[in-house]
């Protein structure tokens, strides 16, 4: 992981130490949760603090970033039911690590209470492609945060 955003929590799953009780600690004050499938380099990191900018949001102070390796589950229902969520990126990781049944709906804003999910390629791809990076604004500018 990048150090260039030293204030912004990483949480790294790791099934063997996981524990939801601190995760859901770390998002008492966090409005954004963002997953992402592989480690985040530089380049990837930048481009996701510039999206998340765009919106208002700031990757050092509304951010909880949650690393979740191929062999990984999250249980997002939980979170969602515990935690003041308002917002969740979900960059290429599986609907089944997430516990969700939510195929095929990649750049679509899906509504969980007051929380929006959107399900996007990875930042890496994002970053390679201007019209996936296009389909994330698009499906961001429908989120009003607040």
């Amino acid at each position: 992981m990048s150090s260039h955003i030293p204030s912004s929590k990483i949480f790294q799953v790791d099934n063997s130490h996981f524990d939801l009780e601190e995760l859901e600690k770390k998002l008492d004050k966090k409005s954004v949760i963002v997953v992402h499938a592989t480690p985040l380099s530089d380049a990837a990191l930048a481009l996701l603090e510039k999206i998340l900018s765009a919106i208002n949001v700031q990757l050092n102070e509304d951010v909880l970033l949650v690393h979740l390796a191929a062999d990984q589950k999250l249980p997002l229902g939980r979170l969602l039911r515990n935690a003041p969520i308002q917002l969740i990126l979900n960059f290429s990781c599986n609907p089944k690590q997430l516990k969700m049944n939510i195929e095929g709906t990649k750049y679509a804003v899906l509504r969980f209470s007051e929380c929006n999910f959107i399900s996007s390629d990875s930042i890496e791809e994002l970053q390679k492609n201007k019209q996936l990076k296009m389909l994330l604004w698009n499906a961001l500018k429908t989120c009003a945060l607040k």
